[in-house]
């Protein structure tokens, strides 16, 4: 019963586990612009970026992995602070 003692917040955080990935990436738009980021951690779920000063972010986009051509995924917005924005991995449309 370890999770019942685990305040919410970090029960939902640890669905599966992160792993420090560390990796240069761009996010895509809709309209076909691009934006460098690195991506500091990942899960099976999602993941965690660091976007530089950019401070507009839609609430999906598509994260492509630059560093080792592994491909793209889509990614819904979870949260943004700082420098740094947390994206759940979603199926495309």
């Amino acid at each position: 019963m370890l999770n019942s003692q685990m305040p919410v917040a970090t029960a939902k955080r640890s669905r599966s586990a992160r792993r420090i990935f560390e990796a240069t990436a761009s996010v895509s738009f809709g309209d076909g612009t691009r934006h460098p980021c690195w991506i500091l951690d990942i899960s099976e779920g999602g993941a965690r970026l660091n976007i530089g000063g950019r401070r507009d972010f839609p609430d999906f986009f598509t994260l492509r992995v630059t560093s080792t051509g592994a491909g793209s995924r889509s990614c819904k917005l979870v949260w943004h602070k700082g420098n740094e924005i947390g994206v759940r991995f979603v199926q495309p449309s």
